[in-house]
C-alpha cells in the first residue's frame, strides 16, 4: 500500500530525504513550531489509546501522523474490517475538551457521501486525548501520487471533479473542511475520496484555552499554509471559499506540475505569496483556456470573486470538460465497497434525515412503494424523445391513483438516475422496493411500448410485457399497464381510481403530442420552460378546446412562475383562470383543484379555496405538489394549523424526497412557529439536496439571527451572494441588526432598483426600510402591498421580523383593515 507522504514518518522524526521546508509549508500554521518536538513513548500513548477502544477494536501498526495527529490501523473485530484511528498529538490536547471534540464532531460523522471518507465514531482516552476512527482506505495519497510523477490531465480533472463533488455536499451540510490538500485527498479504485471533513473545526470549536502549543485564539487559521486561503491565513471569518480557493491552489498542482508558488522556502513566505501574489498564469502551461480561467477564478485573493459555491464550481467544471471522452469515463467509475456500502449517497443522507420511515410504513407494506423510471426513447429519431419521456410520466401518474401503492415523485427519480446508481442503490435512496422501466418505440402511427417491473434489492425482473398498438391506443397502453402492475402486486386499481387517471385527457392525439411536449418542459423548472411550457399548452388547446388537463398544465406553470419570476398579482390571477376553465370541464381533476385552491387565496385571499386544494390530495395521494401547496397555505393563513401542515410536508417528503422546495416550505412552517433551530437544521439540509435552490438560506439564515446569531446569519447570507448588497430583504435585516447601518441601506437601494425589472415583495421591503429609519418609504411600500393583494400582507404578524412594525398603531390599524376587506369579499362571496 501507498501511504500518505504525512504517513510515512513521526513529526518528530522527519525523514532525512524530505525538506526541512516541504515539511514546514504541509503544517497547519500554528503548529509549525511543534513539528519536530520530541516523540512521545509509543508504548504508552498505544495502551492508553487501546484502553479506550475496548475489545472490539484492536490495534493492529501505526502508520504515523502528521502535525495534529497520529495514525494506526486498527481491526474492528465486530464486524471484521480494517479500520483507521487518528489520535490527536497530546502537545496539541492541552487546551481541548474531549468531550467538546467529540460532540463537535457528530456533524462531520453526518457526512455520508461517495467522494468523503467518513467518521465512524469519536472519543476520548482516559488521558483526555481525542480521537476518531474512519474506514481504511487501501490506495495512495494524492500526494504519493504526485511524488510518482506527472499526472495526466485526464485523470488530473478526475480527481478534481470527485473533490468538487465531496466540498458541494459537505458546504451543503454546513461543514468546511480547512485543510485540503494532496495529503487528505485518497486515490482508491479510479475514484478520490476526502478525508478528514469537520475535524478542524472540531478542534477549533473544543479550544477551552490559550496556549502556545495549542490552536489560534480562533482556531479559524488552522490549516496548511501551502494550500490555505488569504483570508483564513490572516484570520478573518472562514466560509465554503476558503476550501474553493485551496482546490484551486491542488488544480493548479496537478495541472501544472508544480504548486503555484512552488519557490516559497517556509511557512510565513508560503503565506506571504498566498496574500500578496499572483501566480502565473495557468494557460501557458498547455491547459485550456476555459479551465485555466477557472482554476485561477478560485485563486482570487478576494473571496467575492471566486465561484459562489463548490456546485457552481461542479458545474463549471463539468462545462470545461464537456465530451472530454477518458476524463467522463473517469468520473463515472465507482467507489470500493467498503467506502460505498458506508457513505450513502448526499442528498438520500439529507432527505432521510428530514423525512425518517414513510408514514404508517411496515415490512409489508414497504413491497408496495414504486419509483418510474423515464421511458427511453427506442425510436431512432430524436424528434420523438418527448414521446418517451411523457409516457412514463403518464404511466406514473395512472399507478399514482393506486390507494395502496406509493408512487415517488418523477423530480427525485431523476435526481438519484443521475446518480447512475444499480437498482439497489437506487431502491435504497429513494425508499422503494420496486422500479419500473420502459422504453417506447413510435414509426408514424404505430406503436411499440415495453415495461418491466424490477426488485429494487436484487435486479430481478419480476414481470414484463410489449404492448403493439397504433397511436390512438396510448390510452389504453397506459392503462394496461398500470392493470399489469397492480394485477402482480395483488392491488387494486379500482373503478374510481381508473376513472380519475383518465379524466381531462385528449381527443385529439395532435394535441396530446402537444401536451406532453408541454409536460417535458414543465419539468424542467425555468422560467423559459415554463413559458415554453405554457406555449405548448395553448396549442394543444387550439386542436382541442376540452382538453382539460392542459388548461390545469397552464395553471400550474403560471403557479410556478410566480413570486420567483412573475409578480403574484399578475401570474397568480392567470393560473385561477386556468384552473377555473379545467374544473369546468372536469370537476374532480386533482391537478386542477390543488392549483385552484392555492391560486384563490393567493390571489383572492379566499381561505375557504383552500378545502379543493385537500380535496385534490384525497383524489391523488401521491401527489407532493398538491401537499406542500396546501400545507404552505394552511400555516401561513392560519397559526393554530401549522401542526396540521407539518404532517402533510412529511408525507410529501416520502413522495419526493429530493426536490428542495418541500424542506424549504418546512422551514418557513418552522420558522413561523418560532422553532428556529429546527428550522435551521431544515434549511441547511436543502443544499444537501439542491445547492443552487432559489430561497435555499432565506429561513435557515433567518433563524440563526432570530437566535441572535447574528455574524453567522450573515455569514449564510453571504455565501448566497458574492454582492454583499444583493438584493436579498434578510441580508439587510442582518446588517441593521448588527448596526451596519450603510450597508443595510445599500441593500434596500439594490432591492428598489431590482423593484424597477422584476417582482419585489412589498412587505419584505417595507420591513426592512422599517429597520432603517424609512418609516414614511416603509407605510408606502406597504400600500402597494395592500393595492397589489398580496398575501404576505395578511401573514405579516407571523413573521419575526415584524415585530417592531407590529407595535406600531398605523401598521395595527392598516392590518385589521386589510383583514376586515379579505373577511368581507369572503362573505360576498
Amino acid at each position: 500500500m501507498n501511504l500518505p507522504s504525512r504517513y510515512a514518518d513521526r513529526a518528530g522524526a522527519a525523514s532525512a530525504t524530505e525538506p526541512r521546508r516541504l515539511a514546514l509549508a504541509n503544517a497547519p500554521a500554528d503548529l509549525a513550531r511543534t513539528l519536530y518536538a520530541a516523540p512521545l513513548s509509543m508504548t504508552d500513548l498505544r495502551a492508553e489509546l487501546q484502553a479506550a477502544l475496548g475489545s472490539t477494536i484492536t490495534l493492529d501498526r501505526e502508520l504515523g501522523g502528521g502535525g495534529m495527529s497520529r495514525v494506526f490501523v486498527a481491526r474492528d473485530l465486530a464486524l471484521g474490517r480494517e479500520i483507521v484511528v487518528k489520535v490527536l498529538e497530546p502537545a496539541l490536547a492541552e487546551g481541548i475538551s474531549a468531550e467538546r471534540f467529540t460532540r463537535e464532531i457528530k456533524l462531520a460523522a453526518s457526512l455520508q457521501a461517495p467522494h468523503i471518507v467518513p467518521v465512524l465514531s469519536a472519543g476520548a482516552t482516559a488521558g483526555g486525548l481525542p480521537y476518531y476512527t474512519m474506514p481504511f482506505v487501501r490506495g495512495a495519497s494524492l500526494r504519493a501520487r504526485l511524488a510518482q510523477g506527472a499526472v495526466p490531465h485526464s485523470e488530473a480533472l478526475g480527481i478534481l471533479r470527485d473533490v468538487a463533488r465531496a466540498l458541494a455536499y459537505a458546504h451543503g451540510e454546513g461543514v468546511v473542511h480547512r485543510d485540503i490538500k494532496p495529503e487528505n485527498v485518497l486515490l482508491s479504485a479510479e475514484s478520490a475520496v476526502v478525508a478528514d471533513f469537520g475535524i478542524a473545526k472540531a478542534l477549533s470549536a473544543a479550544r477551552t484555552q490559550e496556549s502556545g502549543q495549542t490552536l489560534t485564539a480562533a482556531g479559524i487559521s488552522l490549516g496548511t499554509p501551502a494550500y490555505m486561503a488569504p483570508e483564513q491565513a490572516t484570520g478573518d471569518v472562514v466560509d465554503p471559499r476558503a476550501d474553493l480557493y485551496a482546490w484551486g491552489v491542488m488544480a493548479y498542482e496537478l495541472l501544472a506540475g508544480a504548486h503555484p508558488f512552488a519557490a516559497k522556502v517556509t511557512a510565513q513566505q508560503m503565506i506571504a505569496a498566498h496574500l500578496t501574489e499572483a501566480p502565473a498564469p495557468l494557460d501557458r502551461r498547455g491547459v485550456n483556456a476555459a479551465l485555466a480561467a477557472l482554476v485561477m477564478r478560485c485563486l482570487e485573493k478576494d473571496p467575492a470573486r471566486r465561484p459562489v459555491s463548490a456546485r457552481e464550481l461542479l458545474t463549471a467544471l463539468d462545462a470545461t470538460t464537456s465530451g472530454g471522452g477518458a476524463v467522463a469515463a473517469r468520473s463515472g467509475s465507482r467507489l470500493p465497497m467498503l467506502v460505498g456500502a458506508i457513505a450513502v449517497l448526499a442528498v438520500a443522507a439529507g432527505a432521510i434525515a428530514l423525512r425518517g420511515r414513510s408514514p404508517g410504513a411496515t415490512a409489508g407494506s414497504e413491497a408496495r412503494t414504486l419509483a418510474v423510471l423515464p421511458f427511453g426513447n427506442a425510436s431512432g429519431d430524436t424528434a420523438a424523445a418527448f414521446f418517451a419521456d411523457g409516457m412514463g410520466d403518464e404511466v406514473a401518474g395512472v399507478l399514482a391513483k393506486v390507494p395502496d401503492l406509493r408512487v415517488i415523485s418523477r423530480r427525485s427519480v431523476e435526481a438519484v438516475q443521475a446518480k447512475h446508481m444499480t437498482p439497489r442503490e437506487m431502491g435504497e435512496a429513494l425508499g422503494v422496493a420496486l422500479l419500473l422501466e420502459g422504453t417506447v418505440r413510435r414509426a408514424g402511427e404505430q406503436l411499440r411500448v415495453t415495461a418491466q417491473l424490477i426488485n429494487a434489492a436484487d435486479g430481478v425482473v419480476r414481470w414484463t410485457q410489449t404492448y403493439n398498438r397504433t397511436r390512438r391506443d396510448v390510452f389504453q397502453v397506459q392503462d394496461d399497464i398500470a392493470q399489469a402492475i397492480t394485477h402482480e402486486l395483488r392491488l387494486a386499481l379500482g373503478g374510481s381510481a381508473l376513472a380519475s387517471s383518465r379524466a381531462g385527457r385528449a381527443a385529439n392525439p395532435a394535441a396530446y403530442d402537444l401536451f406532453l411536449r408541454g409536460k417535458v418542459e414543465f419539468n424542467k423548472a425555468t422560467e423559459s420552460s415554463e413559458r415554453k411550457a405554457i406555449a405548448f399548452f395553448e396549442q394543444a388547446l387550439a386542436l382541442d378546446s376540452t382538453f382539460a388537463r392542459a388548461h390545469a398544465g397552464i395553471a400550474l406553470a403560471w403557479g410556478a412562475l410566480a413570486d420567483a419570476y412573475v409578480a403574484p398579482h399578475e401570474a397568480y390571477p392567470r393560473a385561477l383562470a386556468a384552473a377555473r376553465r379545467a374544473l369546468a370541464l372536469d370537476s374532480l381533476l386533482p391537478e386542477a383543484l390543488s392549483i385552484e385552491g392555492y391560486a384563490s387565496w393567493e390571489a383572492t385571499w379566499d381561505t375557504v379555496a383552500l378545502a379543493r386544494s385537500r380535496r385534490a390530495i384525497e383524489l391523488d395521494p401521491n401527489n407532493p405538489d398538491s401537499r406542500w401547496f396546501y400545507a404552505q397555505a394552511l400555516c401561513m393563513s392560519n397559526a393554530a394549523k401549522c401542526e396540521t401542515a407539518l404532517r402533510q410536508l412529511d408525507t410529501a417528503l416520502t413522495l419526493d424526497p429530493f426536490v428542495p422546495i418541500t424542506p424549504y416550505v418546512r422551514a418557513q412552517n418552522l420558522y413561523f412557529q418560532r422553532r428556529y433551530s429546527e428550522a435551521e437544521a431544515v434549511a441547511r439540509r436543502i443544499a444537501a439536496i439542491d445547492s443552487t435552490f432559489f430561497y435555499i438560506d432565506d429561513y435557515g439564515a433567518a433563524a440563526l439571527r432570530e437566535q441572535g446569531k447574528v455574524a453567522e446569519a450573515l455569514a449564510m447570507y453571504r455565501t448566497r451572494s458574492a454582492d454583499p448588497h444583493a438584493p436579498i430583504y434578510g441580508l439587510g435585516i442582518t446588517y441593521a441588526r448588527l448596526g451596519r447601518m450603510d450597508d443595510a441601506r445599500r441593500v434596500a437601494r439594490a432591492m428598489e432598483a431590482a423593484s424597477r425589472r422584476t417582482y419585489i415583495e412589498p412587505v419584505f421591503l417595507a420591513a426592512l426600510l422599517f429597520d432603517i429609519g424609512e418609516r414614511d418609504a416603509a407605510y408606502s411600500w406597504l400600500e402597494r402591498a395592500t393595492a397589489k393583494r398580496t398575501i404576505m400582507l395578511l401573514v405579516s404578524a407571523q413573521l419575526p421580523e415584524m415585530a417592531p412594525m407590529l407595535r406600531e398603531p398605523r401598521f395595527a390599524a392598516l392590518l385589521r383593515d386589510a383583514h376586515r376587506r379579505a373577511e368581507a369579499e369572503r362573505g360576498a362571496r
